[in-house]
């Protein structure tokens, strides 16, 4: 038997760090967002466990207890041996919840193959392994409080075309955190009651922030850089890091606006990261089994 899943890129619209709890974890109060692009996770069982990659950014993808996949395999089926495959298609150490979303593809894909479900004792082993996995699991447009762990679906947020940004520097967010300058900020303003309305919800991001982007910036100035070629394409309403970076993102008036966008950032700087998506990934979220053909 095999199953697949996608794992969508996450995109914080906005990350306000409010707190720091006694045993170090941060609180937060993020809107995220899942992308239409990102990697894939397929699971079979076999005779012997073991995890391989493939993919753009497989160099720099590990294959060993580390991977927070092959620790969510263990954690699903603590005596059965799975093999895993992983298409790594977004870059590693990115902001956009990789790893994270990779774990929760995994998961949704071990679903497929048993009676595993996302109850409430799941939920508290899987935030034991990333604080980003549950979250990413359902991979639904939500509010997220806690360190991760209140999660507060918004279905109707707006499938906003945007532009993904990354320089192809790894940033570490423990270092980020340690940059920080202020961990105890003021949580969102007001969020809207209804979040169908695209101009609205817009302009309301447009008055949230990252917290963590200025920290990020001072340890990578070529986050600043990209927030820059951003700001400069025709058609951007809102540029903003994601996450602990590097990847920003750019929120556009229109697909073709955001495919112009990637166009000239990639002219001026080939070597970076660049893709014009929209938010959907929650449409592409849900497992498959896949039929074998051997």
């Amino acid at each position: 038997m095999k199953a697949r899943a996608f794992a969508p890129a996450k995109i914080n619209l906005s990350l306000h760090v409010t707190g720091r709890r006694s045993d170090g974890y941060h609180l937060i109060d993020s809107i995220v967002g899942f992308a239409g692009i990102g990697d894939y996770v397929s699971t079979t069982c076999s005779e012997v466990s073991g995890l391989t990659v493939c993919g753009p950014y497989s160099g720099k993808t590990p294959v060993d207890r580390t991977n927070l996949v092959t620790q969510v395999a263990d954690m699903v089926w603590p005596d059965k041996p799975v093999q895993v495959h992983l298409e790594k298609n977004l870059p590693v150490a990115s902001g956009i919840g990789g790893g994270s979303a990779d774990a929760a593809a995994c998961f949704r894909a071990l679903e497929c193959l048993s009676a595993t479900t996302i109850g409430p004792d799941t939920s508290a082993q899987l935030l034991k392994i990333g604080a980003d996995i549950p979250m990413c699991v359902n991979s639904v447009p939500a509010r997220i409080g806690g360190i991760g762990d209140r999660i507060a679906p918004i279905p109707s947020l707006p499938k906003f075309p945007v532009v993904l940004v990354n320089p192809l520097v790894s940033v570490s967010t423990a270092s980020v955190f340690e940059a920080l300058r202020m961990r105890e900020n003021a949580k969102m303003r007001d969020v809207p009651d209804d979040f169908s309305d695209a101009p609205k919800v817009l302009h309301w991001l447009k008055d949230q922030r990252n917290d963590l982007q200025d920290a990020a910036v001072s340890l990578v100035p070529d986050i600043g850089l990209v927030l820059s070629r951003i700001s400069a394409t025709s058609g951007c309403r809102l540029s903003r890091m994601s996450g602990s970076g590097a990847t920003c993102f750019g929120i556009y008036d229109s697909a073709a606006s955001a495919d112009n966008a990637a166009i000239a950032i990639t002219r001026q700087n080939p070597d970076w990261w660049v893709v014009s998506t929209q938010l959907d990934g929650q449409e592409r979220a849900a497992a498959q089994f896949i039929r074998s053909t051997t």
